[in-house]
Formats: structure tokens, C-alpha cells, sequence
């Protein structure tokens, strides 16, 4: 070989070992490359995790609304470790590449570098680190295989949980109508019998029903918009009461799957006496009505006069009957408290009060005389439909502030079970064995 070739060769391995990167010391690259194949190991279970927590989504019985919210962050969790093996693989082929430039570079022996990469290495398991290159290769492309399946069975079940959300929100409107159908039929009913009643005084007295017609010529539309804010507060009302007993069910759910941990309510039997109380009073109120609609009843004059001209043994018999029927009405009045008692347990074991306060039903007035009840007057029907109006925005308001109450109750700490890890959602919000005692 001349001289003139030498040099050529020369310039180019100096060109080639110029253009070099900075090449680690042989422990730090072998540092590197473990720490790479932890985090693969790390990967790994987080792939095992979320097949684990798929099937707890498909076996849930949870809202839709949570399922929904809960199969999206699934698929954000599949879409972030595909990045994370994608990043490992990208970094163990470039690590990789190193021990052979370490190796011509004269760095470090091939043979002292076998004898570094064979050194054992544990995970936290305790069991083998996978460092081979070649087989980490393979297990990367089947992992991301597994996270595409995940990624299309969660993008299947995001849409059917689509379709069920649309079809609850049609049930619902078919039902928010329904309810306005019927107002609007009730109000118009009413309407009419106001005209028949008005067309009957106007007959009876021309210069009145006059004057009545022009008094109420903006009475429609005043009418018009008292219809519209009443529909308005039931639909409010309606809206708030189907979330309400969304949340119920939920609940309900919940205390039905962890009745084990739950320990009796003690029943308070103070409530006896204020019990006795009310019969007592409820007693006198019947006695005094029975004396009142006897001493109007002319049997009742007739029997007075009768018993003053009644002997007295006679009137000693009546005072030892008297006397004689205490245990029957002790005995009436024992059945109606026990009556009393269990409405009152039914009333306390009721966790939402009537829905028909939300509604504006009230009790039916009482029944009074056709003859001598007026004819219902324009001004009388708007004022009711005002009174109506108002009782149903306080029932709204009323009902808003029971879910606060709710709301703000205290509730117990998120429960760990086999060291912190909790894999059934509903065992976060599970109450304590204590919650439900009269002992807190």
C-alpha cells in the first residue's frame, strides 16, 4: 500500500470517528439500559390494570352518565401507555446500537460487555428482568396489539352508551310533554266552564255582564302568561326530580350491595307518649262534635225530655253504663295508636317526600253546598292560578333545599381494602360498618 492510499484511509477513519456522537463510559449505558426495561416492566402492568378495569365497566351497573365518563378516561389511559411503549421502543434501539460503537472504538472489550449485560436483575416481584433486546421487541408489538383491542371494544361501548343516553332523553321529553298535555286540558276545561258561567250571568243581567267584559279585556293574556310560568316551575320541578331519583337508585344500589356492613337503626320508643297525647286530643275534638250534632237533633230534645221525667235509678243505671264502657274505648283508642305508630315508622322510613307537593296538589276542599256557593268570578280563577303558581315555586324551592341538606351531610373516607388498591368502583363511596348506628 503507498502512501498516498494510507492517507485517503486515514482521512476517512478520522472523518468517521469525528462525526461519532458523544459516546457513554460502558456502566453508564448499562445503567440506562436497565432503568428503559423497569419502565417496560412498569408498562406492562399498567396493560394488565386496564384489562382489569374494562370488564369492571362492562359489569358495572352504574348510571349511564358515570359508565360514559368512566369509559372515556379508559380511552385516554389506552392511547397514553401505546405512547409509553412506543417510547421504549424507540429508546431501547437507540441504547442498543451503542455497545457496538463502544466496542470498535476500542471503549470496551465484546467480552466484558457480555459478562455486564448477563448480570441478573430483578423486578419488584422479585422475579427475572426481560433485558433482551430481541425479546423485548416482541413483547412490545404484542402489548400494543392487546391496547388496540382494548381501544376498539371502548369505542364500541362509548357509542352504544351514546344510544341509550339518546333514548332515555326521548323517554323523558315524551314524559315532560304528557305532564304539559294534561295541564294544558285541565286549564282549558277550567276555562270553558268559566265561559259557560259567564254566558249564564250575562243572560240573567245585561248591564253587569257588560261592565264585566270590559274589566276583563286583558284578563287572557295575563292568564296566558300565569299558564307559561307554571309550566316553566313544573318543568324545573320535573328536571329536579328525576335527578333526584337517579341519585337515589344509585344510592339505594349501593346500600343493597354492602347491606352486610351496615349494622340495625335502634328504634326510639319515646314517641309513646306524644302518641297518647294526640289520641287524648282527638278524643275530646269527637266528643265535643258528637255533643254538639246531638244537642241540635230533635231525638236529642225528645230524649231530654224523657229522662227529666225519668226517675232517678234510672239515671243511677245510665251513670253505672257510663262508667262500664272506658275499657271498650281504651281498647279502640290502643288499636289506634299502634295505627298511628306504624304511619309514623312508614313516614320516617320514607327517604323523599310526596311528589305531588311538587306539583301543586293540594287536599280536596271540602264539599260544600251547590245552592249556595256563587258562580266562580274571572278575578277569583286568576288569584288561584297565582296561589297555584306560588305553591309551586315554593315546592321547588323547598325541594332544592332538601337535596342540599342531603348533600351536605358528612360523609365517611374512601375505604382501602388490600392496601390502598380498590378495584370495584363501588367500594369508594362505601359507607363505614358504624354509619347508619344511633351510637355516632
Amino acid at each position: 500500500m503507498d502512501t498516498r492510499e494510507f492517507e485517503r484511509l486515514q482521512l476517512e477513519y478520522n472523518a468517521l470517528r469525528n462525526a461519532l456522537p458523544p459516546l457513554p463510559e460502558p456502566e453508564d449505558l448499562y445503567a440506562k439500559i436497565i432503568r428503559v426495561c423497569r419502565y417496560f416492566w412498569i408498562s406492562v402492568k399498567s396493560v394488565e390494570n386496564l384489562g382489569l378495569r374494562v370488564r369492571s365497566l362492562r359489569n358495572t351497573i352504574d348510571t349511564w352518565q358515570e359508565r360514559y365518563t368512566m369509559c372515556k378516561i379508559l380511552i385516554e389511559t389506552v392511547a397514553r401507555v401505546r405512547l409509553e411503549f412506543l417510547l421504549i421502543r424507540s429508546q431501547l434501539a437507540a441504547l442498543w446500537a451503542l455497545p457496538s460503537l463502544l466496542v470498535a472504538t476500542h471503549k470496551v472489550e465484546s467480552e466484558v460487555w457480555r459478562t455486564m449485560i448477563r448480570r441478573q436483575q430483578g423486578d419488584d416481584g422479585g422475579n427475572p428482568l426481560l433485558i433482551d433486546y430481541t425479546t423485548m421487541e416482541r413483547a412490545i408489538t404484542d402489548k400494543l396489539e392487546v391496547l388496540k383491542e382494548y381501544d376498539t371494544s371502548l369505542r364500541e361501548y362509548e357509542e352504544a352508551l351514546g344510544h341509550e343516553s339518546l333514548q332515555e332523553e326521548r323517554l323523558f321529553r315524551a314524559q315532560i310533554l304528557l305532564e304539559l298535555e294534561t295541564l294544558r286540558d285541565s286549564i282549558a276545561e277550567r276555562s270553558s266552564r268559566e265561559s259557560i258561567v259567564m254566558d249564564t250571568t250575562q243572560r240573567e243581567d245585561d248591564p253587569v255582564s257588560l261592565g264585566q267584559g270590559e274589566e276583563n279585556t286583558g284578563e287572557p293574556e295575563e292568564r296566558e302568561g300565569i299558564e307559561e310560568a307554571m309550566q316553566e316551575s313544573l318543568a324545573t320541578a320535573q328536571e329536579i326530580y328525576q335527578g333526584h331519583l337517579v341519585q337515589r337508585e344509585h344510592e339505594a344500589l349501593l346500600i343493597r350491595d354492602n347491606e352486610q356492613f351496615v349494622e340495625p337503626i335502634l328504634e326510639i320508643e319515646e314517641e309513646d307518649e306524644s302518641i297518647d297525647q294526640e289520641l287524648m286530643v282527638i278524643d275530646e275534638e269527637q266528643s265535643d262534635e258528637e255533643e254538639e250534632h246531638d244537642a241540635h237533633s230533635p231525638a236529642h230534645a225528645a230524649q231530654e225530655e224523657e229522662q227529666h221525667d225519668a226517675h232517678a235509678p234510672a239515671h243511677g243505671a245510665q251513670e253505672r253504663e257510663h262508667h262500664a264502657s272506658p275499657p271498650i274505648h281504651e281498647a279502640h283508642r290502643g288499636h289506634r295508636a299502634r295505627d298511628v305508630r306504624e304511619d309514623r315508622r312508614r313516614q320516617a322510613r320514607s327517604p323523599v317526600r310526596d311528589v305531588r307537593d311538587l306539583r301543586g296538589h293540594q287536599a280536596p276542599a271540602p264539599i260544600q253546598d251547590v245552592r249556595h256557593r256563587r258562580p266562580p268570578q274571572p278575578q277569583d280563577e286568576i288569584a288561584q292560578l297565582r296561589q297555584q303558581l306560588q305553591q309551586q315555586m315554593q315546592a321547588v324551592t323547598n325541594f332544592n333545599n332538601m337535596i342540599e341538606e342531603l348533600e351536605d351531610q358528612e360523609r365517611c373516607p374512601i375505604r382501602t381494602f388490600a392496601g390502598g388498591r380498590i378495584q370495584n368502583p363501588n367500594e369508594e363511596r362505601m359507607p363505614l360498618a358504624n354509619m347508619y348506628s344511633s351510637y355516632d
